[in-house]
């Protein structure tokens, strides 16, 4: 069967969380196809490697995150489906990826570390999408390029949520192993990627998208929905 989801992770500086990533995203996936994009300044590359010398491992001189993803998403253009994780997630529930390729639709599972807040489950917010392929080829990126790392799953929960498009899967569970949500101590590359100044620039690119430009890549994504 050809595969029409691809998956795509950007790692730097963990090869071991990776392992635990790629086991899981092995036991449970049937549909997708998995591509990693590292870094060529990444003290790991060696590593990385060595222990995953089967895998689609792609090298960048990056300046962010996001600009890798877009590359890959352009160079991997023949898919139906895309879906970006991090190697911090660990695929809980088999044949997730069929069950979230949803034409038309922007996926979004449970996340088991996420399901509460104040008291209430927190329903609807994605913490790992997957998204028609047609809706990021229309508007020209899978991830925001003026964003540097955080804050991509907002633009595609704004974009599914004034399109009435959000395909919300409960009985899938993909557990994100982030510091903020199951206590472990930040690393180096978190602290690289996740620094303060970093996130509130992303979040302030985020809200002038929201003020000024989501109207015109909701408009672009129409035009190609209404094509059918």
């Amino acid at each position: 069967m050809n595969k029409k989801l691809l998956t795509i992770c950007c790692a730097r500086g963990r090869p071991e969380l990776l392992k635990v990533m790629i086991d899981s995203f092995k036991l449970t996936s049937s549909f997708s196809d998995l591509v990693i994009g590292l870094d060529l300044d990444d003290p790991c590359l060696p590593k990385y490697r060595e222990m995953f010398p089967d895998l689609n491992l792609q090298v960048f001189n990056r300046k962010t995150t996001v600009q890798i993803i877009n590359k890959l998403m352009v160079k991997y253009p023949d898919y139906d489906y895309y879906s970006v994780s991090n190697d911090d997630m660990v695929y809980l529930t088999k044949d997730w990826d069929t069950k979230m390729c949803v034409k038309g639709c922007i996926s979004s599972p449970q996340e088991p570390n996420m399901i509460k807040k104040h008291g209430k489950a927190a329903v609807g917010f994605p913490c790992l999408m997957v998204v028609d392929s047609r809706l990021p080829k229309a508007i020209g990126w899978l991830m925001y390029p003026k964003l540097e790392h955080c804050c991509g799953d907002n633009f595609w929960y704004w974009i599914a949520d004034r399109l009435k498009i959000l395909k919300y899967h409960s009985d899938v569970i993909i557990r994100h192993d982030h510091y903020l949500l199951v206590g472990k101590e930040k690393d180096d590359t978190y602290k690289r990627s996740n620094n303060m100044d970093r996130m509130k620039r992303d979040w302030k690119t985020h809200i002038n998208w929201l003020k000024y430009e989501i109207n015109d890549d909701l408009d672009k994504i129409r035009r190609v929905i209404c094509q059918e």
